[in-house]
């Protein structure tokens, strides 16, 4: 018999399902569930990794997948270590040159989406 081998992720995330969905972390989960939420409440429609190219030079191409869309609202969910990941630093750079009229946000916390979707509805920009 052989056994199954148990991968650690690079940042001790635990992946989680929720509507057959797939997330890397707990947080994200939980971020989807609000934001579903919040977009019901709402009539708004919540997307999930919307495919951006933010690279193309005729040979490859590079693509930022953001965790969630709302309108032209961009949500990453990222945790401190994984905010410093140079490889995302650069995509983000790359994603704000090319897409500016979109309003690229980074949430570390349930409280800290709360904060923002009530700063967007406020503002109404959502």
């Amino acid at each position: 018999m052989k056994k199954k081998r148990v991968y650690k992720s690079k940042y001790n995330n635990i992946k989680v399902v929720i509507d057959g969905i797939k997330f890397d972390s707990i947080l994200e989960s939980n971020i989807y569930l609000l934001l579903k939420s919040f977009c019901n409440k709402n009539n708004l429609v919540l997307e999930r990794q919307v495919k951006f190219c933010i690279f193309n030079n005729g040979k490859s191409k590079r693509y930022l997948i953001p965790d969630f869309k709302i309108g032209n609202i961009i949500i990453e969910v990222k945790s401190k270590a994984t905010e410093k990941n140079p490889s995302f630093r650069l995509k983000k750079e790359l994603f704000l040159e090319k897409f500016s009229k979109y309003n690229f946000q980074i949430v570390k916390s349930i409280p800290e989406c709360l904060l923002l979707l009530q700063e967007f509805q406020s503002q109404k920009m959502i």
